[in-house]
């Protein structure tokens, strides 16, 4: 993951050096409290994302701590997920939430 983050940054810089790249972390999801393809935690993944990006001197948005949304309490992921059980996917309500606060934070960028 880190390495595709990464080459992707790069290659947008060589080719848009123009360009305000944003980055946003993965988002919390059932299940993932651990991310084992990545061999850490999803708070650990962010951080490594936060790291590459501060090589890279772009924006980092850690959606574990800015979004809100979290699918380990019910009442949280009843309104911002669409699945009942494992949740993954933002409900209506939760893509609007994510689309406020990355309204918010782009705004200051």
């Amino acid at each position: 993951i880190l390495g595709a983050l990464n080459n992707c940054i790069s290659t947008i810089q060589s080719k848009l050096p123009e360009a305000t790249i944003v980055v946003m972390t993965p988002m919390h999801r059932s299940g993932m409290r651990t991310a084992k393809r990545t061999a850490g935690t999803l708070s650990e993944v962010a951080i490594a994302y936060e790291k590459v990006c501060e090589r890279w001197g772009v924006d980092c948005i850690n959606t574990l701590k800015t979004f809100g949304i979290n699918a380990y309490n019910p009442s949280v992921a009843s309104m911002y997920y669409i699945e009942k059980e494992g949740q993954l996917h933002p409900s209506p309500l939760g893509h609007k939430r994510i689309a406020v606060r990355m309204g918010g934070i782009c705004s200051t960028l």
